[in-house]
């Protein structure tokens, strides 16, 4: 079936997409509490007879039962960051639109984007496209919190050919990310009495000069497309009463990386640098908390060209090739050895801020993108 008139059936039901997208919205799925979005996804596909299995909250379904073995997976999470701590001008779940946008949590991290492929899903099978064991959608918990209980525990079991997942690119296709190692640093010190601080060791003290030098560090790496590693210190916290020299200093430091990098070369790096604003008599001690390691796949992948000719069909020209500086669950599929891309509606820079938004016509662009993105899979596929 042609691209066209695939784009003119979503068209035809916008008000349907919007009103899923919304209802998504709705659901307060802060990580871990996802039960309810879960539910209303599985029912969802109930009603278009798909097959459905849910481990653990995660969702599966297609339309031919046990499908393990999809050539397409379509993958996004249902979970979003807390909206209690920002400051917003409308109900954060409750949605409103307002200039053809519509403002609630999630709307572009990335219940836009959920929306978008369940809807692509739900038009196809509606204008009979037999989808078969050629497509599995996923929608899994927790990503926010690392995603080891979501597509973590899931993909064990897949071996899909290739895999999109539908995170905020601004529709552009996106081919890698950086990793991201947390550490945690503590400093210790020796403690004293306020009025004599002389004899003690201020831990706080050489953890800021420790932190300014985290600041001041040059990288002399870089990668083409990914470009240079970052580090932020995000979290601190050290003493006990401001009378008493404190002799512990906990900071937190979020450290992105590229694929030229080793968890053994970032750590390396980051004692040497630690280690030179020491004194006698002070210690730090280096914990890795989470390890994401970077991922980037070739644009030869089948996955990216498929892509690149749906969205061409979509929008008349083809779609910028990008990459991203946070993490998401593509890492999994692409250690499990399935080629992954990121595409999603939604701007970069709008999720997890106050008055988050999607754009309606993104998401009109992102369900036709998936659309056809999924025939030319099946049509390939028949080919073959």
């Amino acid at each position: 079936m042609e691209t066209k008139k695939i784009k003119q059936a979503i068209i035809d039901k916008k008000d349907e997409l919007i009103a899923l997208t919304k209802d998504l919205i709705r659901f307060e799925s802060i990580s871990g509490k996802e039960d309810e979005i879960s539910e209303y996804i599985q029912d969802f596909f109930k009603e278009i007879n798909f097959y459905v299995r849910s481990i653990d909250k995660n969702v599966l379904a297609s339309e031919k039962k046990d499908n393990k073995d999809a050539r397409l997976i379509l993958n996004g999470h249902m979970d979003v960051v807390p909206a209690e701590n920002f400051s917003w001008d409308y109900p954060p779940f409750d949605p409103q639109i307002i200039d053809e946008k519509i403002y609630g949590r999630g709307s572009c991290d990335m219940k836009g984007g959920l929306a978008s492929m369940m809807f692509a899903i739900k038009i196809l099978h509606g204008l009979g496209i037999d989808m078969g064991s050629d497509i599995l959608f996923t929608a899994t918990v927790e990503e926010e919190t690392g995603g080891v209980n979501g597509t973590g525990k899931i993909v064990g079991s897949l071996n899909g050919e290739m895999c999109v997942i539908a995170e905020p690119t601004d529709l552009g296709i996106c081919i890698g990310h950086k990793g991201s190692n947390i550490y945690e640093i503590t400093v210790k010190g020796r403690s004293a009495h306020g009025s004599m601080p002389q004899l003690g060791k201020n831990a706080i003290y050489y953890a800021a000069r420790m932190i300014i030098a985290l600041e001041d560090f040059k990288f002399s790496i870089e990668d083409d497309l990914l470009g240079q590693p970052t580090m932020n210190v995000g979290k601190i916290s050290g003493g006990t009463r401001v009378n008493v020299v404190p002799d512990r200093c906990v900071f937190e430091l979020d450290r992105r990386t590229i694929p030229e990098e080793t968890s053994k070369s970032v750590l390396d790096e980051l004692n040497r640098i630690v280690n030179r604003e020491k004194a006698n008599g002070v210690e730090a001690e280096i914990k890795n908390i989470i390890e994401m390691l970077p991922v980037k796949v070739s644009t030869d992948e089948m996955i990216v060209r498929l892509l690149k000719k749906s969205t061409k069909d979509v929008f008349g020209y083809e779609r910028d090739i990008t990459t991203m500086d946070g993490c998401t669950d593509a890492r999994f599929f692409i250690n499990k050895n399935i080629p992954t891309v990121i595409f999603g509606p939604g701007k970069k820079d709008c999720a997890h801020v106050s008055n988050e938004f999607i754009e309606i016509n993104d998401l009109v662009y992102a369900s036709s993108s998936f659309a056809s993105l999924i025939t030319e899979v099946v049509k390939n596929n028949k080919k073959n």
